[in-house]
């Protein structure tokens, strides 16, 4: 069958409702499966014959869609018929959804490969339940089994925060950003401050819960920052966080703070999902250096960097941050990709039953013609994963950071008649020198880990590293050189038709579709 891009990279969401099935891009166009609804009963009931039936339907329709649709024929070395036999057993004996979901994702995780995931409903509703955990000390069952309150409306629970990331980092949760003007900010939180506990969840506890969670471990791993910035975030709900922390000194302290609306805008990149919050920032660094960060690829993410380009324009340098960007829209990425490239690039191949199927982007007339330097970190996910890797094995950009996160499989996704979403991966990717993704992810050309002792210093050492590179780097340029900055007319307008191999994306026909 002719390959053809249809779709996105985006991420998986997993307990937070804020994270998006890691998805890269549809080579083919499937039909939709057609399921009867699922029925409303008791999880406390023995199951009745039709819904013994809607989950062995629900079994056979995801074993044969992986048989049909894996891109590696041998399965990594499994035997596919005998799992079939094994599984189709154990689903027979399901008592409920929730425990097909989970006999279902340890057959998927049989095949040792990511996006290979069941989302669950109750995983919608997991960080929710942590959230409304406050007061008193919290125990991982406690999460697991309390929900004290609705979840808040969608767009609050995407828009409100209070203006701080925070990641692991040597085993420990620690702030690492601190928007300025933000509640956080305002409350007193600084970069470096090390997180104890969040409305009385003892952070240890609850990521010693995420590491006990069965079928679902490795992927609450790779999802952790995304649900612990839901975590800090509050999630909308209007209610004040209580958080616990050492300072700089390790001094206990303790502050309440309410979350606040946060700029950005709310973006829809997976039809089945809910939508995702898109934070974009711009700044000048000095007269020749540009900076840009953003989240996520999207639609949005597109027209808000071609503006940063008409900003910059006379900038000799930019830096794009990348670090926890958690992909996105794969027709976004080559927008920006076609923003920056200096002369059709081979932004990479996918692979599959089908053959190969080469992807590549052409310059956009008006675009950033300097130096630029990329920062990445273990939560660079998907589309962030081949955007650096273009730039970096096309001669494009230096990657400063830390090894991104190594899960960019083209997948698809769909919704199980559980309500559940099943994402499965359709192709392998390379990047243009041929090296795979999947379990590696992009090394960085300057490797620096972010330390806790810079930031406690109110200083961004992978940021700086970032800076010391370019200022060198625009010493060796000329001014008056015509390949140092961006074109000085203008703003460009969004890119309309990027070539992807044989396809244009922008046609009649041929859209990015979200899945």
């Amino acid at each position: 069958m002719k390959w053809f891009l249809r779709a996105v990279c985006a991420p998986v969401v997993f307990c937070a409702a804020l994270l998006v099935a890691q998805s890269l891009f549809a080579q083919q166009k499937a039909s939709p499966a057609k399921f009867p609804p699922p029925d409303a009963i008791s999880e406390a009931e023995s199951p009745s014959f039709d819904e013994k039936q809607r989950r062995l339907q629900t079994f056979n329709f995801v074993w044969q869609t992986v048989k049909d649709n894996h891109f590696d024929k041998t399965f990594g070395g499994q035997n596919w018929e005998k799992i079939r036999e094994e599984f189709s057993r154990r689903i027979a004996q399901a008592q409920s959804d929730r425990e097909l979901h989970e006999q279902l994702q340890e057959m998927l995780n049989r095949l040792g490969k990511s996006h290979l995931a069941i989302i669950p409903p109750e995983f919608f509703r997991a960080v929710e339940r942590a959230k409304a955990a406050g007061g008193g000390s919290a125990t991982a069952s406690r999460i697991i089994q309390e929900e004290k309150t609705e979840p808040a409306p969608a767009e609050n629970q995407i828009s409100n925060g209070i203006g701080a990331e925070i990641r692991l980092l040597e085993n420990r949760i620690f702030i690492t950003r601190v928007a300025a003007d933000s509640p956080a900010a305002k409350a007193g939180l600084k970069p470096g401050y090390l997180i104890e506990k969040i409305n009385g969840v003892d952070l240890q506890i609850f990521l010693e819960m995420l590491r006990s969670e069965g079928v679902y471990t490795k992927i609450y791993e790779k999802q952790l920052s995304g649900l612990l910035s839901t975590l800090i975030n509050g999630g909308g709900n209007g209610q004040t966080l209580a958080i616990d922390y050492l300072d700089q000194t390790e001094r206990p302290q303790r502050v309440r703070i309410k979350p606040a609306p946060m700029p950005g805008d709310a973006v829809k990149i997976i039809a089945d999902l809910p939508p995702q919050f898109l934070a974009f920032q711009t700044k000048s660094i000095g007269e020749e250096i540009g900076y840009v960060r953003f989240n996520l690829f999207a639609l949005k993410t597109v027209e808000k960097f071609c503006a940063a380009v008409g900003r910059f324009k006379n900038k000799r340098a930019l830096v794009i941050d990348l670090r926890g960007n958690a992909g996105g829209n794969f027709g976004a990425m080559f927008g920006i990709l076609s923003l920056l490239a200096e002369r059709e690039m081979l932004v990479g191949t996918q692979i599959g039953r089908a053959g190969r199927e080469p992807n590549f982007v052409r310059p956009q007339p008006k675009r950033f013609k300097g130096k630029i330097v990329v920062l990445t970190d273990a939560e660079s996910h998907s589309a962030a994963e081949i955007f650096a890797a273009a730039l970096k094995e096309n001669g494009r950009a230096t990657i400063v950071g830390e090894t991104t996160a190594g899960s960019a499989l083209p997948a698809l996704s769909r919704v199980l008649p559980t309500g559940a979403v099943f994402l499965f991966p359709i192709a392998d990717f390379s990047t243009p020198k041929g090296n795979f993704l999947e379990g590696r992810g992009v090394e960085p050309n300057i490797k620096i880990p972010l330390l806790r002792q810079t930031l406690v210093q109110g200083k961004d050492n992978q940021l700086e590293a970032a800076l010391s590179l370019l200022k060198e780097e625009v010493k060796k340029t000329l001014p008056g050189d015509e390949n140092v900055a961006a074109d000085k007319n203008d703003i460009p307008a969004a890119p309309t038709s990027i070539i992807f191999g044989a396809v244009k994306f922008g046609e009649a026909g041929i859209k990015p579709i979200a899945f």
